[in-house]
């Protein structure tokens, strides 16, 4: 299994996220939004920091093999909390690794229910269905998702 570091989100500079938050094939499967430039990255990447500090949340930056992956966290959603997973094309492999994770922090909060929320534009998941208790038809801001309402214990 490849090792997948998870790094406090105040150590990173935000024109490393550039690539990753500007990426086409990253940008399809998320909502849609305008290209970041450094100083929009510095706004979303202390939005990031200041959601770590929210009781419940946990944030982190991904880096594998000496590389910023991508990002993850369990953060907020309206009044649940959902977990996300952001990765450069070139480490997908790693998301249920870090899905793993994620829902290890996510029980150690004290979560007993978290939400995933897949842009419809992903493929459905067998193994986050057949772990969910539900799985939902959503909106959010206009875009249509796929929503897994997953049990951490």
């Amino acid at each position: 299994m490849p090792v997948v570091e998870y790094r406090e989100l105040a150590g990173v500079k935000p024109a490393l996220f550039l690539p990753l938050l500007n990426s086409a094939r990253v940008r399809q499967h998320l909502m849609t939004h305008a290209a970041f430039t450094e100083e929009s990255a510095a706004a979303w990447l202390q939005e990031k920091r200041d959601l770590n500090t929210r009781k419940g949340c946990w944030l982190r930056a991904v880096w594998q093999a000496g590389t910023l992956a991508g990002w993850c966290g369990i953060q907020p959603d309206a009044d649940h909390f959902e977990l996300a997973i952001v990765l450069a094309d070139d480490h997908w492999g790693i998301g249920p690794q870090i899905f793993r994770e994620l829902m290890r922090q996510a029980k150690a909060l004290g979560h007993p229910v978290v939400y995933i929320h897949l842009l419809h534009t992903r493929p459905e998941y067998n193994f986050l269905r057949k772990r969910a208790s539900r799985v939902l038809a959503s909106e959010l801001n206009g875009h249509r998702f796929i929503t897994y309402e997953l049990p951490t214990g």
